[in-house]
């Protein structure tokens, strides 16, 4: 589960942070929802680059400078809902007043292979055929281009 999130502000279209991060310990997530409170100047364009994870997972790697994640998959186990991410890039944010929500999605998707045996499948009910399944593994995600796998 999701424990943390972090936010990096722009101006817009630029890949260097104002600041690093507005808090480097980032932001409490208690119920799927953190509270966020940062003064912009209104009227000025900013881009906005949510990233959040559980803290206890080490294989993500936030890059505020060049606004990019990478991931690695050494010994990372799968199944795992702890190592769910979530990200949003919000570009060309015109700063005001008001209180704005902003909703976070999943960047990585899991895939849980747990058998070749088509017999025991289609003996827990399932009616199946073989079929090929090709997965590629990215391990960055640039967040300026939206581009994934984009800075290997």
């Amino acid at each position: 589960h999701v424990d943390r999130v972090y936010l990096g502000i722009y101006e817009a279209n630029s890949t260097e942070p104002l600041s690093s991060l507005v808090d480097a310990a980032g932001y409490p997530v208690a119920n799927g929802k953190a509270s966020i409170t940062v003064v912009l100047l209104k009227d000025k364009m900013y881009d906005l680059v949510f990233w959040a994870q559980n803290d206890a997972q080490n294989c993500y790697t936030m890059q505020w400078d060049g606004r990019y994640v990478t991931v690695d998959y050494t010994g990372v186990e799968s199944q795992n809902d702890a190592r769910d991410a979530f990200f949003l890039v919000e570009n060309d944010f015109k700063a005001g007043h008001d209180e704005t929500t902003f909703y976070l999605y999943r960047p990585f998707a899991q895939l849980n292979a747990k058998t070749t045996d088509l017999t025991e499948i289609q003996r827990n009910g399932a009616t199946l055929t073989k079929s090929a399944l090709t997965v590629k593994t990215y391990t960055t995600l640039d967040l300026f281009s939206g581009n994934v796998g984009g800075l290997d």
